[in-house]
């Protein structure tokens, strides 16, 4: 194959390739981070590419998709349940579309109930108060400094 052949081919499957991505999903975020084992949850997925979802893809059992509808091109709402066989600690989703699969992203589930961390709790003197028993989901952004407080008893 001539050198002029071998880059008109090599272009040809790049344009391809690159044109590809341009329409699978792309998932950004899921809120909640974390949920809890046993409950039935609403979640959201948001990123682009999603308005044609189809199907949430989860690597290992336990994890059952109640419910699942498109917002709009940005936004996922799914209802979860975590039934018994699931297994602690963290897993990894990808949203299955008309038009491909996307990233991959990862979830916990924890055996606590979830507290979503809310700000402002910046400050020392002004932190979240959290329930004794409770796990706290967020998200650490940048240099962010979080404040929380707990009820204890001796």
């Amino acid at each position: 194959m001539r050198p002029f052949s071998r880059l008109a081919v090599s272009l040809l499957v790049l344009s391809f390739a690159s044109s590809a991505l341009a329409v699978s999903p792309d998932v950004g975020a899921i809120s909640p981070a974390g949920f809890q084992l046993g409950t039935e949850v609403e979640a959201r997925f948001s990123g682009a590419r999603l308005a044609d979802a189809q199907e949430l893809l989860f690597y290992s059992p336990g994890i059952e998709v109640v419910e699942l509808k498109a917002e709009n091109d940005s936004t996922v709402k799914a209802k979860l349940k975590f039934g018994p066989q699931c297994r602690l600690g963290i897993h990894a989703v990808r949203l299955r579309s008309a038009t491909g699969i996307s990233n991959l992203r990862t979830f916990t589930v924890g055996p606590l109930p979830e507290v979503p961390e809310q700000e402002p709790n910046n400050e020392f003197a002004a932190p979240q108060a959290v329930p004794f028993g409770c796990t706290v989901s967020g998200v650490v952004q940048n240099e962010d400094v979080d404040h929380f407080v707990i009820e204890a008893k001796k």
